[in-house]
C-alpha cells in the first residue's frame, strides 16, 4: 500500500556549516520495502562529489563615495583588500591622494577546490 502513494511525506532539513549558515537543504522520506524488493533493487552507493580545482578571480574596478580621512586636503590614500575567508587576503596598489573615488582595474587570483569542506571556510 505504501508504494501506491504518489506523493510520499517528506522531511526537510537545512544543512549548515560550522558557523550556522545554511549551505543547502535535504529532502528525504522513508521507504518501507520487503525482502524480495531489496534483492531486486540493490543499494546505491552515495558519496561526495569529486573535488575540482578552480581559480577564483576577482576584479576591483573602482571605489566610490569614499569618506575623506584628510579633511584639510579633501583626499585619501586608497587601496582595497579582500579574499575568501579561508585564505590570506590580497590587496591592491595604493592610489595616493585620491578625491572621492579611485580607479584600480586590479585582479586578484585565488586557488580553490570545490565543493569546499567545512574546515576550509575559515574561522574569521
Amino acid at each position: 500500500m505504501w508504494h501506491r502513494f504518489e506523493m510520499k511525506p517528506l522531511e526537510c532539513r537545512n544543512l549548515k556549516n560550522d558557523f550556522g549558515a545554511s549551505i543547502g537543504r535535504l529532502s528525504l522520506w522513508i521507504d518501507l520495502v520487503d525482502v524480495t524488493m531489496v534483492k531486486q533493487n540493490p543499494l546505491i552507493q552515495i558519496e561526495a562529489p569529486p573535488r575540482l580545482a578552480f581559480e577564483l578571480r576577482t576584479i576591483i574596478w573602482e571605489t566610490r563615495n569614499c569618506v575623506f580621512k584628510n579633511e584639510l586636503a579633501k583626499c585619501n590614500d586608497l587601496f582595497a583588500k579582500g579574499g575568501p575567508a579561508s585564505m590570506d587576503f590580497q590587496e591592491t596598489d595604493t592610489h595616493w591622494r585620491c578625491r572621492a573615488k579611485g580607479s584600480f582595474n586590479w585582479r586578484m587570483k585565488f586557488k580553490a577546490n570545490f565543493p569546499m569542506l567545512s574546515e576550509e571556510y575559515g574561522t574569521d
